[in-house]
């Protein structure tokens, strides 16, 4: 167990490091659409869909599918994806299953775990759970007033072929519950690395481990299945 915390100063370089992106805000022709971040389901994919928005790769971009999911990407943009996913986090963390409002990866068949192609559901999608590996989860939907511009994109698509992503952002904010413990000698009980791995630290009046937040594109469709 890491010890109780005390009152030191925080490094500067610290400081900076708990900040760390929560949602994604996508503005669209139709609206916009913030997506919560489940980082505890899919750190990888966050980490990767975050890099990519913060190199501008979705702006200007289009959904250009709706049928039981929209789906959005770089494709037919003529811009390349920043390498392929180096994994596929369906069942690695919190198991998210493809229910309306979340967000995954689509992809081909096993190995390949897709990279800046991703879909939001419209529906119950349970096959998507497994099929092909499975499509991992990494995002929801955050509010109602987002799931209503959901709506308005899936009929637009459907009218007009496709709907334009204006920009995305990805909006950060001071990680939820971390507290630094005895800093540098607070050791993560799960990566046995340092502080600096961001806890996502328990309160200390419990005795919850602290979780590491360290480690804490294509188009097409054959038989349902999402490519």
């Amino acid at each position: 167990r890491v010890q109780a915390p005390i009152s030191i100063p925080w490094p500067a370089e610290l400081a900076a490091a708990v900040m760390a992106a929560s949602k994604l805000v996508m503005s669209t022709a139709c609206g916009d659409i913030t997506l919560a971040l489940r980082p505890d389901s899919a750190p990888i994919t966050c980490d990767y869909i975050v890099s990519a928005v913060k190199k501008g790769l979705y702006d200007g971009k289009t959904f250009y599918r709706s049928d039981f999911v929209i789906q959005c990407g770089l494709h037919g943009s003529g811009v390349e994806p920043p390498g392929n996913l180096p994994k596929n986090e369906t069942k690695t963390g919190t198991f998210l299953s493809n229910k309306p409002g979340t967000c995954a990866i689509a992809h081909w068949v096993v190995p390949d775990c897709g990279n800046t192609e991703f879909f939001i559901n419209l529906q119950e999608n349970k096959h998507l759970d497994e099929a092909y590996g499975g499509y991992c989860v990494f995002a929801e939907v955050a509010d109602q007033a987002s799931f209503d511009t959901v709506g308005k994109i899936a009929q637009e698509v459907k009218t007009k072929g496709k709907v334009t992503v204006l920009k995305v952002e990805a909006a950060e904010e001071m990680l939820s519950g971390l507290w630094w413990r005895s800093w540098p000698h607070a050791v993560c009980d799960r990566c046995w690395d340092q502080a600096v791995c961001l806890h996502l630290a328990a309160s200390p009046s419990t005795e919850q481990v602290p979780l590491c937040g360290r480690n804490s594109g294509r188009a097409g469709v054959e038989n349902g299945q999402l490519q």
